[in-house]
């Protein structure tokens, strides 16, 4: 025994059913290993695109009875057992991701990666020392403290003793990366990441970063998914590597990876320097955790290795929690309720229960407690299609289709021709599936969107002799469009939209499936139901609704009412429209005034502006009867309103007034004179209407939370299991025959596993899974191995045999453009057109490259022939590795060209001309100011510049008259990809290229002299800096002051700092702080007003409020720029350049959080600012009036188009400011009655009618009462003069 104890290691079982639990699992193993064993960790597989689900395990056994047992091969060990679909795999290496913990669907907010260090186990790394292996704290504790947190395990290969690994750095933070997309964490459900590192793990952690947040869209997704990450002992620059080394000897990997990170490279500090500035500007939270004292934010008292070896119970494992609680926004369990999950920095509608969950639940169990008696009715819940079907919308639905040029080199007509293919018979009368296959570039795209928009498709689809509704939906994959673009959510969304578009019945399938989640968070929450709440308030009243017809049916109509869209839609066909008052009521109309029901029905009466709503929403009826009609809508549903004026209909029997006021729950008695009894009863009446008056207000409440729930559900962020249930259930129907043909594009550029849509197409055209819904579906893609396996029995062709003909053609109008040396090229056509597999794009890279052999050996002979086959002899067949061996080709003095070149083509965001791009590459070499004068833009003209363009990049990029452009998309694919710069540059090199497009353009704006500095340099400037960690502040420190002036940028822009406040350049300012700790808070230059010029060219608010943070962080004194500050001020009520520009006017919460941290940071309270009042002359009747009183006063309501006019006013912070910022300002000193320069105070102000203030009556109450109770007074202004504010 004591043998076999000092042979327990933990092993990993994989592929248990997913319905399992640790019992079952414990069984199923014992199956198959004889041996006692112990499962510590139960959880599902991180492949979300598995269709048979499948668990994980970690387990601890007696190594040496498994390998008596079972044979191993490579570290794993395979046991088959019958019934189950795939066979157990056990192993010891945890090589890729492993799950340790379940966590419920609906609470699952964030995942935890670990992954170990250098020659580590990706588990034991992490176990105290000693022969037991039955803790790991990340796996056992951490779960336990954060049980919305799903903790994962990575393993790759760290060995160094006995390994060939020619791994870099850099080829194993790709693997993660590709570990990372492959599980689904570049699809749009994906949950947050935050990683714990240890050593080289931290290193790799690193490089991925950098490697995603300067790649792709998928790839850029995955980095915003970054949360935080905790690095334990992660080395930020080279190490002490002379006993490795002499360990490894000549091994591959002491030169792959070992010297990388040593003492004597560069590459960690670099590596560092990008980490940093891409966490900066991404919000990523860090905590460094080391082994010594020496720097750090948390330190513990172990060696490199034992640093993360925690026992059980160990106060380091409740150090760490607490780090980790920061970087999750999650508190643990031991500091909250274990009911309520806390979301730091968030408000409680936003935790699981919903807005105001804990004042629901103690009335719920006031409700739940008192003997209203036991009725259980369920409601009828009416759900709104029309903001479902918004909810899974999105813009880019179509995008793609609509992007695919119609036109092409070869007709397509041959797709509809009888006996050329089977595609016509299939649209008519086929079932299943068809598949178009073909290789990149070979016009499967062109083909889908023109069957797909050809009238004989729907011809062919179309029926006449039967009821059956005929349906067609479809979906083009964008692999380099957005999240939804390309993942099985954004399918499931895009058919689903179509198939409600297309028949709104089908909605019915789903609403059972909207009750269900409904009906379960009610019951969950203990909410009852409307009806139930009316019985119980009448039986508490001393009424029984099942006895008295006339109470039922008053109950009924309260119910029916609370149907927002049925009420309106009821309302509009009985309203007695007045003759010649209106023509017609356009449904459309109901449709605008939904839209905008929340504000319409739930704001106060006071304050609303009926003709504003009227004309904004172009509802073309007259004024009186809009009026009526919203009036009576929100009578119609004002829930507190009827149940009191029910009670006040069906009065209780033991009510002893004459006259009940059912808004204010008291009675009115008319009799002279009581007795003393008489006085008690009406005592004991009064208690019994205000405990009525309560629980008409707590049902009122619960009632609220209701609507709250089915808005969340009809408005939801849909997941991938709700959308299968929902597309499950539209097919499943039984209401009428349904065909449903779908054209799904480009399945290869599905951003998932192959196997899993695979899966999913052939499920849903099975054979009558569908009793009364006939799927069938037409698609194309690559021929990837898995589809072929899946569909290569199934109807379809290959676009190549059906294009060879026009391939030919192309060939041979080519070749005989050669003249007498076509004879040298003829003999290949065939050749050509059959390796070409009907990819045209190879064609012609084919001919580009013979042509060019051609032109090196014009005089013909044996020499040329001979060169031709051997030039034919090197050309991959694959256009991807066609690509690749283009760009080896390339000399080492052209690469940089071509990687300048074509990293530019990919970030811009304007068409770029050969000429320009020959300058950008002429300024992508200028690292300092001093470079500047050497580089002399528009050597080459246009002709030269296209030639050196096409030379460069060796045939990859088209050159237009006007613009150059990517030859495919499949180069941009390329271009995108993480490893571009190891494909264009050697190892070594391609780790210190740390600039892209985004560099290379940005500073060509900047420096070439007919560019201006504008949008687009601050757009490409913040884009650079996001994607490569790095600003250019060395750069700048050179530039004279002549070159801003030269810009004619105004004194807003006038030096590199204020550049860097005008562009948003964050990472530029930090570095600035760092050279020069004061550079920030000496400067006397407008940053303000920079930073405010440049929300004119591209910044938007959010990125604004962030340079501000900044600069006051580091010192600035807002008092230096009282211009700056009073623009901000101005914006915050949508006044830009003296122009109103808010549709409807009011605050503009985007600035409130900018004017807030300026004041926050201001010496002087008292600063004076300047505005210009809005002018209404032409917008009001009362052309004399200068105070008008209020409500008439209302200018945001329909300021768009207003101007300001008028002398400019001087006043101070406190007249324009907002409450939250008032109170900032009061509590801080400022002077409640300070006077602007018409001597008007802030109350004054606040009630002038051209004040820049909302004219919403609880605003003015809100922001008056603040000022008064810090003694402000009216200077100019008479109370009366005002409305009854406090009414």
């Amino acid at each position: 025994m004591a043998q076999g104890a000092n042979t327990k290691k933990v092993f990993r079982l994989r592929n248990l059913p997913g319905h399992v639990d640790r019992q079952a699992a414990t069984e199923l193993f014992a199956s198959c290993f004889s041996g006692n064993f112990s499962i510590a960790s139960l959880a599902s597989s991180t492949d979300i695109w598995q269709r048979i689900p499948t668990k994980i395990a970690t387990l601890t056994l007696d190594e040496s009875l498994l390998t008596r047992q079972v044979s191993s091969g490579l570290g794993e060990w395979t046991f088959v057992i019958p019934g189950l679909p795939h066979p157990l795999i056990l192993d010891h290496h945890f090589r890729g991701l492993t799950p340790f913990n379940e966590v419920d669907p609906g609470n699952h907010t964030l995942d935890c990666i670990a992954i170990s260090g250098l020659s580590s186990h990706p588990l034991g790394s992490w176990q105290p020392h000693g022969g037991s292996k039955s803790f790991m704290w990340i796996r056992d504790e951490l779960p336990q403290q954060f049980p919305n947190v799903r903790f994962i395990t990575y393993g790759y290969d760290t060995l160094l003793a006995k390994s060939n690994s020619f791994q870099t750095i850099w080829d194993l933070a790709n693997t993660l990366i590709n570990v990372l997309r492959a599980d689904g964490w570049s699809s749009s459900t994906a949950k947050r990441l935050v990683f714990l590192a240890h050593s080289l793990g931290g290193v790799i952690v690193k490089q991925a970063l950098v490697m995603l947040a300067g790649s792709g869209h998928a790839e850029v997704h995955i980095a915003s998914l970054v949360q935080g990450a905790m690095l334990f002992g992660v080395p930020s620059s080279g190490m002490a590597v002379d006993d490795v080394c002499a360990m490894l000897g000549n091994q591959p990997n002491k030169d792959a990876l070992v010297k990388e990170i040593s003492a004597e490279s560069s590459f960690l500090a670099q590596l560092e320097s990008q980490f940093w500035g891409i966490s900066y500007v991404r919000n990523i939270k860090l905590c460094w955790v080391y082994e010594t004292k020496t720097t750090g934010t948390l330190e513990i008292d172990e060696n490199h290795s034992d640093m993360v070896k925690f026992t059980p119970g160990d106060h380091r494992t409740r150090i760490v929690a607490n780090k980790l609680s920061d970087i999750f926004g999650l508190a643990k369990v031991s500091d909250r309720h274990k009911d309520q999950m806390i979301y730091d920095g968030e408000d409680i509608h936003d935790a699981p229960q919903g807005e105001g969950s804990s004042m629901v639940k103690v009335v719920s169990d006031s409700i739940a407690n008192a003997s209203f008696g036991p009725f259980t009715i369920p409601d009828p819940v009416w759900w709104d299609n029309d903001l479902f079907l918004r909810s899974l919308l999105d813009r880019d639905r179509d995008t793609r289709r609509d992007q695919i040029d119609p036109q092409s080199s070869h007709t397509l007509e041959w797709a509809f021709e009888d006996g050329f293919t089977d595609l016509p018979r299939w649209l008519q009368n086929g079932n299943g599936i068809f598949w178009v296959s073909g290789k990149p570039g070979s016009g499967k795209s062109t083909l889908m969107k023109f069957v797909h928009n050809d009238d004989r498709t729907r011809e062919l689809l179309h029926c006449w002799n039967t009821s059956t509704r005929q349906i067609t939906a479809n979906f083009f994959f964008h692999y380099r469009g957005n999240v939804i673009q390309k993942s099985f959510e954004g399918l499931l969304r895009s058919i689903i939209s179509q198939l409600l578009e297309a028949e709104p019945e089908l909605y019915d399938a789903i609403h059972v499936l909207f009750n269900n989640k409904y009906n379960k968070q009610v019951h969950l929450e203990r909410l009852g139901s409307l009806q139930s709440d009316l019985y119980n308030l009448a039986n508490e009243a001393g009424l029984s609704v099942p006895n008295n017809t006339n109470l039922k049916h008053d109950v009924d109509g309260i119910i029916q009412n609370q149907d927002v869209s049925h009420t309106l839609k009821y309302l509009t066909s009985s309203i007695n429209w007045k003759p010649g008052r209106i023509r017609s009521w356009n449904t459309k109309y109901e449709e605008r005034l939904l839209q905008r029901g929340d504000e319409l029905l739930d704001s106060p009466m006071g304050d609303l502006d009926l003709d504003r709503v009227r004309k904004a929403l172009d509802v073309r009826i007259p004024a009186p009867d809009f009026d009526s009609l919203i009036m009576t809508w929100r009578e119609r549903i004002d829930l507190g309103s009827n149940i009191r004026a029910l009670f006040a209909k069906h009065p209780p029997s033991w009510l002893l007034s004459d006259h009940w006021n059912p808004e204010h729950s008291s009675v009115v008695h008319h009799s002279s004179g009581t007795s003393e009894v008489e006085e008690r009863a009406r005592k004991l009446e009064q208690a019994r209407l205000r405990k009525l008056d309560d629980s008409i207000n707590a049902v009122l409440i619960r009632h609220q939370r209701r609507k709250n729930i089915k808005a969340a559900i009809e408005s939801t962020k849909w997941n991938r299991k709700d959308l299968e249930e929902i597309l499950h259930s539209i097919c499943a129907q039984s209401m009428f025959d349904l065909d449903l043909c779908l054209f799904l594009d480009a399945l290869d550029e599905y951003d998932g596993r192959p196997e899993f849509i695979s899966g999913f197409l052939k499920d849903l055209t099975r054979d009558g899974h569908f009793p009364r819904t006939r799927i069938r579906i037409l698609f194309s893609s690559r021929p990837w191995k898995t589809f072929r396996d899946e569909f290569e029995s199934c109807p379809g062709f290959k676009i190549h045999e059906h294009t060879q003909n026009d391939i030919r053609k192309y060939c041979m109008t080519s070749i005989y453009g050669r003249g007498q040396l076509s004879q040298y090229l003829l003999p290949y056509v065939d050749e050509i057109v059959h390796r070409s597999s009907g990819v045209f794009l190879w064609v012609k890279l084919v001919l580009h490259d013979l042509f060019q052999v051609v032109a090196q050996h014009g005089h013909g002979g044996q020499q040329l022939a001979d060169q031709l086959r051997k030039t034919m002899d090197t050309l991959p067949d694959q256009l991807e590795a066609y690509y690749v061996v283009i760009l080896e080709r390339l000399s080492n003095a052209t690469r940089w060209d071509a990687y300048v070149i074509l990293e530019s083509l990919v970030r811009s965001v304007t068409k770029l001309s050969a000429t320009q791009l020959s300058d950008i590459v002429a300024y992508s070499s200028v690292r300092r100011w001093s470079d500047v004068r050497k580089v002399k833009p528009g050597l080459r003209d246009a002709q030269q510049a296209s030639r050196f363009v096409q030379e460069a990049c060796g045939g990859l990029v088209d050159v237009e008259a006007e613009h150059v452009q990517l030859m495919h998309q499949t180069v941009r694919d390329l271009v995108e990809a993480p490893g571009f710069r190891h494909v264009m540059f050697d190892a070594s090199y391609a780790a210190t290229t740390d600039e892209n497009g985004f560099s290379f353009l940005a500073k060509y704006i900047l420096l070439h002299p007919h560019c201006g500095i504008g949008g687009l340099f601050s757009f490409y400037a913040r884009k650079a800096e996001r994607t490569t960690g790095l600003s250019q502040h060395s750069f700048f420190l050179g530039v004279p002051p002549s070159f801003f002036q030269r810009h004619k940028m105004g004194d807003y822009v006038s030096s590199p700092l204020t550049l860097a406040a005008f562009a948003g350049l964050e990472l530029f300012l930090e570095d600035a702080h760092r050279t020069e700790s004061e550079a920030v808070g000496r400067s006397r230059e407008w940053l303000l007003l920079s930073t405010d010029a440049g929300i004119g060219h591209g910044l938007e608010p959010d990125e604004a409020l962030v340079i501000i943070r900044s600069l006051t962080a580091k010192g600035f004194a807002v008092d230096r720029d009282p211009a700056g500050l009073s623009s901000f001020v101005r914006q915050m009520w949508g006044v830009r350049h003296q122009r109103c520009v808010n549709n409807l006017g009011g605050l503009d919460r985007r600035f409130v959080d900018i004017v807030a941290t300026l004041v926050d940071h201001l010496s002087n309270l008292e600063i004076s600012i300047q505005w210009k009042d809005f002018d209404f002359e032409e917008n009001n009747e009362d052309k004399d009036k200068t105070m008008m009183p209020l409500p008439d006063r209302n200018p945001f309501y329909d300021t768009h188009g207003y101007r300001t006019k008028g002398p400019t006013i001087s006043g101070k912070i406190l007249h324009l400011s907002p409450p939250s910022i008032a109170k900032i300002l009061l509590e801080r000193g400022a002077d409640p009655n300070a006077a602007d320069s018409l001597q008007r105070s802030p109350l004054d102000y606040l009630l002038f009618a051209g004040s820049l203030h909302s004219a919403k009556l609880y605003y003015i109450n809100e922001l008056q009462e603040l000022l008064k109770s810090y003694g402000g007074r009216f200077r100019r202004t008479l109370e009366t003069d005002g409305p009854a504010l406090h009414d």
